[in-house]
């Protein structure tokens, strides 16, 4: 069993946060009709997906590694945030939302991390993640649903 002090656990809690981000960000461009809106997701994915690797590289300098994405976990929420879209009569909106929720977990996450880091590497990267999701929940809550 790999134990972790406190900063690792925070730090791999905001790297799968990054993941999950990503992976909803992807899907939803898969699922978006507008395609201005959906390369915007793409980029977003990508933008997060570059942060948890950047993230997993900083956790193994620490002795540590990422925890490993949860495949059925992931799945389970893209079925269910489909479900969600199809009974809500807007789907656009509530993709929005989902989108929104989970960028205030990650910045929430990374606002909890830096409390517990004295590595400046660390407090770098939790920086740009907090940046990341502040600006990503901005842009999602002024895109109008369609």
């Amino acid at each position: 069993m790999l134990l972790r002090n406190d900063a690792q656990a925070a730090l791999n809690e905001v790297e799968e946060l990054c993941i999950e981000a990503a992976d909803r960000f992807a899907s939803s461009a898969k699922r978006s009709n507008d395609i201005v809106l959906g390369e915007e997701f793409k980029s977003l994915a990508e933008r997060h997906n570059e942060l948890a690797l950047e993230i997993a590289e900083e956790l193994r300098r620490m002795d540590d590694l990422p925890k490993m994405p949860d495949p059925d976990r992931e799945a389970a929420v893209e079925v269910l945030s489909a479900v969600k879209e199809f009974f809500s009569g807007d789907a656009q909106a509530t993709m929005l939302e989902e989108l929104i929720i989970a960028e205030t977990k990650l910045a929430d996450a990374a606002n909890a991390a830096l409390k517990t880091t004295t590595s400046a590497n660390v407090e770098k990267l939790l920086l740009k993640a907090q940046a990341l999701a502040e600006a990503a929940k901005q842009r999602l809550a002024t895109t109008p649903a369609r």
